[in-house]
């Protein structure tokens, strides 16, 4: 019997412990295993992520930019832990966004094997249209779940709806890791 495949999401954060633990679950929810990358937080992050990984919940991963653009060093730490060798597939995202599934039964899982089965071939990757959503005329932080709270986007074909996050399969085969897609395909 073949073993599931792993998932992981992997988010470089500073002082957003206000979004973690939604975040957290959200990603969890879907199937993924989570591993976040903090620096120099001023705020309870640490503490809260450090309670998480007693949970089992998600393995904190701290670094130090030094030299470099602080996600620049996120992604080489991530990239050189042990989970992200032991993952099958691999996303990159920031805490603020919520990748929402609209086939399977709403696992990851379900998804790519879905999409897989629809491939003539098999995926390296699966990009996924990424689109911005606004304040909702909020002009003050308020406490509450994000995913509810922020429903409205702007257009599909608007500027700021170009974008697209990767999940990509066997995340050591690229040198890189980026914001978007991995690079340097081995």
């Amino acid at each position: 019997m073949t073993a599931a495949p792993r998932y992981l999401v992997f988010a470089a954060t500073r002082n957003e412990g206000a979004f973690l633990v939604e975040w957290v679950t959200w990603y969890r929810m879907l199937g993924f295993e989570v591993m976040v990358g903090h620096n120099d937080c001023t705020d309870h992050s640490p503490a809260l992520l450090d309670a998480l990984a007693a949970a089992g919940w998600v393995t904190p991963l701290p670094f130090q930019p030094k030299g470099a653009h602080p996600k620049t060093i996120a992604h080489r730490t991530a990239r050189a832990h042990p989970l992200t060798a032991a993952a099958d597939w691999m996303m990159i995202c920031d805490i603020d966004e919520f990748l929402v599934l609209h086939q399977g039964d709403g696992t990851i899982d379900s998804f790519v094997q879905d999409m897989q089965a629809r491939s003539e071939t098999p995926s390296d990757g699966i990009c996924f249209h990424w689109r911005c959503f606004g304040t909702q005329a909020r002009d003050r932080w308020a406490d509450g779940w994000q995913h509810r709270m922020f429903t409205a986007c702007g257009e599909g074909r608007s500027s700021v709806n170009i974008s697209f996050k990767t999940l990509f399969r066997e995340p050591l085969r690229y040198r890189r890791f980026g914001d978007h897609a991995p690079d340097r395909f081995d």
